[in-house]
């Protein structure tokens, strides 16, 4: 295995092995939770808002008074995705090397720009679909405002400032119907034995006075959680920890790490 792994390399300049990776050693029993729309729905319901009734025609999820809101999630790791795959791979054809670390906050010179509009439009998409469910219910009735809440609950490579600075060229360029975004993301990464956690949070473009508390009430939400997770560590709906990413497209490894954790439970991890 080494040594043709090696006559490997000296022929082709580069070595590949992938093994799938489940995320978690499955040592440590300290699991992180997974906030859902159910968790918001309790938050809305706190500002005197309810959950929308399920109907033939889609309807975003929430209104409080007569805002609309709808609830996104990022559930899944466009890395995984084989088109997504074949796609960074034309991108990246003719960058230098076999070589390619797909950390986004990376200046790729003039690739970056091609690099960003794949990982915006995927959240483009998103807040298309909630733009449509909220015209369709001001066909009914009156509608104020508009805002979104947008879950990064799965797109761990996905820094939570470049969302939101994606979420941010969105709503300036791309959408008259949604005025507001909030952005809840969630990263854990374990090594076995240590833990890190983090759930960054905060509102984009012109939100309602009467919505601004959805902030503080998540970061309630959050602390009660993690305060009940310590009380029945096996019913939980958990995230996964991040994890190193890799594939082969055109002849070059593209990769992703998430770094490594430094200064033990929930204290910080450092991105090489």
């Amino acid at each position: 295995m080494i040594r043709s792994a090696y006559l490997h390399a000296i022929e082709n300049g580069y070595y590949f092995y992938h093994e799938a990776d489940s995320g978690s050693i499955g040592m440590n029993p300290f699991k992180v939770p997974r906030f859902s729309e159910d968790d918001f729905r309790e938050i809305i319901e706190k500002l005197h808002g309810n959950k929308i009734d399920e109907s033939t025609t889609k309807t975003p999820d929430f209104l409080v008074g007569q805002i609309a809101i709808e609830l996104k999630d990022l559930q899944t790791e466009s890395l995984f995705d084989k088109d997504r795959q074949v796609s960074i791979g034309k991108i990246f054809k003719q960058y230098p090397g076999k070589f390619v670390d797909l950390y986004p906050l990376l200046n790729y010179g003039e690739l970056t720009a091609p690099f960003h509009t794949l990982i915006q439009n995927t959240v483009k998409n998103h807040i298309k679909k909630a733009s449509k469910q909220i015209k369709a219910l001001k066909e009914t009735q009156t509608i104020s405002n508009a805002g979104i809440i947008l879950l990064n609950t799965g797109m761990f490579t996905l820094p939570h400032e470049l969302l939101k600075s994606f979420v941010q060229g969105i709503l300036d360029n791309n959408t008259r119907t949604i005025e507001f975004a909030f952005i809840f993301s969630q990263r854990m990464q374990t090594n076995g034995f240590d833990t890190y956690a983090v759930f960054p949070s905060g509102f984009i473009g012109r939100v309602p006075d009467e919505i601004r508390i959805l902030e503080s009430e998540t970061d309630k939400m959050v602390e009660a959680k993690m305060t009940q997770l310590m009380q029945d560590l096996l019913n939980v709906n958990a995230i996964v920890s991040m994890h190193p990413i890799s594939f082969l497209q055109n002849g070059k490894i593209f990769y992703w790490h998430p770094g490594k954790i430094m200064g033990g439970m929930t204290k910080h991890f450092e991105r090489d």
